[in-house]
């Protein structure tokens, strides 16, 4: 099977190498550099797209091209800036809504940057009903995750002595509207303890985790 794979690796760039108009992008080369910061982002943060036009005579034109999940509609221009005297260029805020790939281009010279990707993390919200209820008292554990992924499972899980995290419940997110789903769920809870909610990841969002809980039985 792995060496079907490999194969299927190397025949399938080849194939579209061979299908492409002969007007395409011109290919991609160390002069026009790419970097994103951070490379993993929580849903509604910002990261910075930023390289360098190596060898500049003048400030150039320099187009930010993104390609969202699911990366099958090709590259769409999503911004323009003109670099430094030295070459150097920046795109700040940028606020991707799911997995992305980025690269950026020129005209003069042509040239295309390689691609990098930035996840997003599911962004999961956690409350609790109660932060210092009695011993044996049944506490709610809710909140929201965001964008909307009704029907995905949320972990709720509680820090061990050594520091891991078990998982103690698991609850729906449900539709809460376009923008969010949410989820609640009621445990017994008989001692302290550190909590979080966690939403793994799938094909468009990374795993999104809540910040954690303090519980102070009494």
């Amino acid at each position: 099977m792995k060496r079907i794979v490999l194969l299927a690796s190397i025949v399938v760039p080849a194939f579209v190498a061979l299908a492409a108009p002969a007007a395409s992008a011109p290919p991609a080369n160390q002069n026009l550099t790419i970097a994103a910061k951070p490379t993993t982002i929580t849903f509604g943060q910002a990261t910075t797209i930023s390289g360098k036009v190596k060898a500049p005579k003048d400030p150039i034109v320099v187009t930010l091209q993104q390609n969202p999940y699911p990366f099958t509609d090709g590259f769409a221009t999503a911004a323009t800036t003109l670099s430094a005297n030295n070459g150097n260029y920046a795109f700040s805020g940028v606020r991707p809504a799911l997995n992305t790939r980025y690269r950026v281009t020129s005209l003069v010279p042509p040239e295309n940057s390689s691609e990098v990707e930035v996840l997003v993390r599911i962004k999961v919200v956690l409350r609790v009903s109660d932060r210092t209820p009695s011993a044996g008292q049944r506490v709610r554990f809710y909140g929201t995750a965001a964008p909307q992924h009704d029907g995905r499972t949320v972990r709720i899980q509680r820090q061990t002595s050594t520091g891991a995290w078990k998982t103690v419940a698991r609850t729906p997110l449900r539709d809460a509207g376009t923008e969010r789903s949410k989820f609640s769920t009621r445990m017994r809870v008989r001692r302290d303890g550190v909590y979080r909610a966690r939403v793994f990841h799938d094909a468009d969002h990374a795993t999104g985790t809540s910040g954690r809980k303090s519980l102070a039985v009494h």
